[in-house]
């Protein structure tokens, strides 16, 4: 045993490393998917500028499943992620695709409140249920020819089902 050193942990370690995310940090404002048939579309928005990166989960390094680069400091970004890459899961029922992406909030370190988010695309048969309808007979309509000359101008009145077509000297 050597007596070098005695202590406790976290003594003398200012913030005893903070494990709370500090006030002032970006957050996600906003997060919306749109489901398509083979790509959901991400629109992330940010409360400030975003210097960290997005991509998909253990797809780091690989440039088309890297959305948000290093301090880029946007605000808002939409971007793709396609079904058939990028580690993009489908159900082996075919009911869902899903992909986790990652929001790391610093462009060198991975931190405790860096953010993991499954997205997920859900498919269901009432989905796509073909609606139909007959088509429907609209009544005849009476052609009405109106030639107009000059430069005069001319006024159509609807009226009871008539046209009345009159004219301003």
């Amino acid at each position: 045993m050597h007596p070098a050193y005695v202590g406790t942990w976290g003594q003398g370690y200012p913030g005893d490393f903070a494990l709370e995310r500090p006030d002032n940090q970006v957050s996600i404002s906003q997060l919306e998917v749109m489901c398509g048939k083979d790509h959901l579309t991400v629109q992330l928005s940010f409360t400030a500028p975003f210097q960290g990166l997005v991509f998909s989960k253990g797809q780091y390094g690989q440039p088309n499943c890297m959305y948000v680069g290093p301090r880029s400091g946007g605000t808002h970004f939409e971007f793709e992620i396609y079904y058939d890459s990028c580690g993009t899961k489908p159900d082996m029922g075919g009911k869902f695709y899903e992909n986790t992406i990652i929001i790391q909030y610093d462009a060198d370190l991975i931190e405790v409140w860096d953010e993991a988010k499954r997205l997920r695309c859900e498919w269901y048969n009432d989905y796509e249920k073909t609606a139909s309808k007959p088509p429907m007979v609209i009544a005849d309509l009476e052609v009405v020819e109106l030639n107009f000359r000059d430069t005069k101008i001319y006024k159509l009145i609807y009226e009871y089902n008539k046209l009345i077509c009159e004219y301003n000297k």
